[in-house]
This record gives structure tokens, C-alpha cells and sequence, in this order.
């Protein structure tokens, strides 16, 4: 089980990095499926059936998305089953302290190359993501702040590691 609005926003975060040289996926067939899964998450359905029927259409000589971070990112999703709802009322019940920090933690941003070397998109997503389930259950975010390593990735759409670890920094008040 997965919480909805957690799970929404990590499919609306993600950006797969665009290939025209090499074969890639129909763009409009991937953001199609993507939309498919944000309303499955509102709706609590499993996304298994959803991932497992997606068929693209490979394209060549134009622009499509990465078929391995596509391909990558269906395989984490497959396995969720969002539940509506579960994050709101957690927040809600949550002590003012913690809703300030799940603030600040989820007004971080970071710019994105494509060409540079940089962070994985959806590592430092779910890391942001366990940070804000740690500000919640007020478990102390340093652990996870200091624990935390990022493979670096270069000719894909990635996060400049210069605005992730400033925004770590700030979080863990350094």
C-alpha cells in the first residue's frame, strides 16, 4: 500500500529525458499511461493491471522518452496500490512543527540538466518523499539526511546536485 497524494506527486515529478537518435517511446503514449496512473492512485486502484497491459510504440528520428527510465520507473509503480486519502489525514493529525517542516521540505527545488551531471530524479524523490513520512511520524530527519547517497547519472534528465545538497543542508539546519 501506498499513500495516493505521495504517489501523485512522484508520477507528476517525473521527467523522463528525451531521445530523438536512438529509439525511444512515443511521448504521447507514455504521458497518456502516466495520466492513467494518477487517476488509478485517486481511485485506489492497483496499478499492476494498468502497467502490465502498457504497450508503446517505439519511435526513431523523432523525439521520444528514454526507454529505460521509462521501462524503470513502470517497474517501481507496478507494485503500488495507492491508498486515497492516507496522507491528508496524516497531516492533519500532525503537530504544527511537523506541517511546517513537510512545507519545507516539499518547496524544495532543483534545477534539472540534461547534459550535465547530476542526480537521478527519482532517487532524490523518494528520498524527499521518506523525508516528509519522517517529519511526520517527528522522527528526526538527520539519519536520513546524512545516510543518504545518490548515484550520478549524465546524458539523462537528472537534478544539479548543487540545489539537492543545499536543500539537505538547510533541512538539517547546517
Amino acid at each position: 500500500m501506498a499513500d495516493s497524494d505521495d504517489v501523485i506527486r512522484r508520477i507528476d515529478r517525473m521527467r523522463f529525458t528525451p531521445v530523438r537518435l536512438r529509439e525511444g517511446y512515443d511521448m504521447g503514449e507514455v504521458d497518456d499511461l502516466l495520466d492513467r496512473l494518477v487517476q488509478a492512485a485517486r481511485e485506489g486502484h492497483a496499478f499492476a493491471p494498468i502497467v502490465a497491459g502498457a504497450k508503446f510504440t517505439p519511435v526513431r528520428m523523432r523525439e521520444g522518452y528514454d526507454m529505460g527510465e521509462v521501462d524503470a520507473f513502470l517497474a517501481k509503480m507496478a507494485g503500488l496500490t495507492p491508498v486515497a486519502g492516507e496522507s491528508a489525514a496524516r497531516e492533519a493529525a500532525a503537530s504544527p512543527t511537523a506541517r511546517e517542516l513537510v512545507a519545507r521540505i516539499r518547496d524544495s527545488k532543483f534545477r534539472t540538466s540534461t547534459f550535465r551531471e547530476g542526480y537521478p530524479i527519482t532517487e532524490v524523490d523518494e528520498l524527499f518523499d521518506e523525508l516528509v513520512r519522517a517529519a511526520l511520524e517527528e522522527r528526526s530527519l538527520l539519519p536520513l539526511i546524512d545516510s543518504a547517497t545518490f548515484s550520478r547519472k549524465k546524458f539523462q534528465q537528472v537534478y544539479r546536485p548543487e540545489d539537492v545538497d543545499q536543500a539537505l543542508r538547510n533541512l538539517a539546519g547546517r
